[in-house]
């Protein structure tokens, strides 16, 4: 049975294809990078998402019967991955994800003329 450490994180794999340094740094040389501010922001925008999505129906997915389960760890030890889902939805037999996005959008102004 691998370790968690020893698993490829979902957030691995995206970051590989950003930056394969980001990995490395994060697997090998765990606190040499401080959080960036949009990492800090991702996660308190999941927390605001979080509580908004308790409240919202779930008519926009589809699934007006489901549970919601936020934070969900999930792990395939046989091809050695794990993640964390944003929301499973959870109804009857069936069931869907639900993946946040969160965007910074950064404006400056442009000079006038």
């Amino acid at each position: 049975m691998q370790t968690r450490s020893e698993l490829i994180t979902i957030g691995d794999l995206k970051n590989w294809g950003y930056c394969p340094r980001v990995v490395y740094y994060r697997r090998f040389l765990p606190g040499a990078a401080a959080p960036t501010f949009k990492m800090k922001a991702g996660i308190a925008a999941q927390d605001v998402i979080e509580r908004l999505e308790v409240r919202r129906t779930l008519n926009r997915y589809g699934f007006e019967k489901a549970t919601r389960k936020f934070g969900l760890w999930l792990v395939d030890e046989e091809l050695g991955i794990s993640g964390k889902l944003d929301v499973l939805l959870e109804r009857f037999d069936d069931g869907a994800i639900v993946d946040f996005k969160f965007c910074l959008l950064y404006t400056s102004p442009s000079p006038r003329d």
